[in-house]
């Protein structure tokens, strides 16, 4: 579940990151020590990449916490209020965990727990809802965009996708804010949200000289807007 961030959390990733680096630079340089020929070329060069993809992932972590501490500041008004909402630039290349953004998640994620603490979460729920459906519209562009969809496709249960960027990240976030709408939603007369529609399963294969990455998805556009509509009514 997508977790409410603190200066504590905040500092235990950062920290977690770092370590990761450290102990990758140890094995490298170990490589680099006592490796045979090749290998010690590569280790090498690995002693330089290693921290700056460290430094990148620690600017990113804290991007993303800055992001989310940020939008739990804000009151449940300010969130759904259309002046704070942030813009969002759907790729499949981000250094997001969706096609959304950094903004653009920690804005509904902080909307999605405020309106589940909302005392008025019947009302509140229908605002969250609205903003749901607009996510699940930008998906669905992002998917006819990026894919060729026949009628055949559609009609089987599960559709296999290469090169899905960060669609798969996408639906796992989709997912685990709906479950936690979900459980909230069985106590009022709000419509919950189907999660059948963003299951999906990552797979890897050596093609050649490269790996071949497919996501099996029960989620297409077709399906995609039927929940739309079901939602929207």
């Amino acid at each position: 579940m997508p977790r409410r961030i603190t200066a504590s959390s905040v500092r235990r990733d950062v920290a977690l990151t770092i370590a990761f680096v450290i102990v990758a630079e140890a094995i490298v340089l170990a490589i680099v020590l006592f490796a045979p020929g090749l290998f010690k070329v590569i280790g090498a060069i690995c002693l330089i990449t290693v921290p700056i993809g460290g430094m990148m992932m620690v600017r990113a972590t804290l991007k993303k916490a800055k992001a989310r501490e940020r939008y739990n500041l804000m009151i449940l008004a300010q969130l759904q209020d259309a002046n704070f909402i942030p813009a969002w630039d759907v790729t499949s290349f981000t250094a997001a965990d969706t096609i959304f953004g950094v903004e653009a998640e920690a804005w509904f994620e902080a909307l999605c727990f405020q309106t589940i603490d909302s005392s008025s979460f019947d009302a509140d729920a229908m605002v969250l809802q609205t903003y749901y459906v607009k996510l699940l519209s930008e998906v669905k562009k992002f998917m006819e965009a990026k894919w060729k969809w026949s009628d055949d496709e559609f009609a089987k249960p599960r559709t296999v996708l290469a090169n899905y960027g960060s669609l798969s990240g996408t639906l796992a976030w989709l997912d685990e804010l709906a479950s936690v709408f979900n459980e909230r939603a069985t106590d009022g007369p709000s419509l919950t949200w189907d999660r059948a529609i963003l299951e999906h399963k990552k797979s890897s294969h050596m093609s050649g000289a490269s790996t071949q990455y497919r996501l099996e998805t029960a989620c297409n556009p077709r399906v995609l807007e039927s929940e739309i509509g079901r939602l929207s009514n």
